[in-house]
């Protein structure tokens, strides 16, 4: 489970660029047989328009692949990218990951969870959650007596 942090893009050594680092290439198992350890698609959470947005790369999955979970103040996307079968092919190095992924968000009381859409194209999935009335910024008239 994350908890939702703004990013310091100042911090070279933040968890996130260390993250990025140990699952680069270089440090990745040299089999080159498909994973089925499972893999995590990359996800971005940004707040625009007084909405709490979710972008998921999930290349090579249609809806039917996907599942989105709301319970307990969480957000639960899971998934599965299933191996193809591709007969008669003889493959001399496989780097696709394939297998189940889950990733949990944990939302903030201000989100609006009865009124979640989500769609999906070209292979990203975008969430969207608008933020409660009562969370929204009000500006408050000042009066001259």
């Amino acid at each position: 489970m994350l908890n939702l942090v703004p990013i310091r893009t100042s911090n070279v050594f933040s968890p996130a660029s260390l993250d990025r680092f140990f699952d680069s290439p270089f440090f990745r198992s040299f089999d080159d047989r498909p994973s089925s350890q499972g893999w995590n698609p990359a996800v971005e959470v940004f707040e625009s328009e007084g909405a709490l947005n979710f972008s998921v790369e999930v290349p090579g999955l249609n809806k039917d692949d996907l599942k989105i979970d709301v319970e307990n103040g969480h957000l639960t996307i899971s998934g599965e990218k299933k191996v193809g079968s591709e007969d008669g092919k003889e493959y001399f190095r496989r780097e696709r990951f394939y297998g189940e992924f889950t990733r949990t968000f944990q939302l903030p009381d201000s989100v609006d969870t009865d009124n979640i859409s989500a769609n999906l194209t070209n292979g990203v999935l975008r969430i969207s959650m608008p933020r409660k009335e009562e969370a929204k910024p009000k500006q408050i008239e000042v009066k001259v007596s």
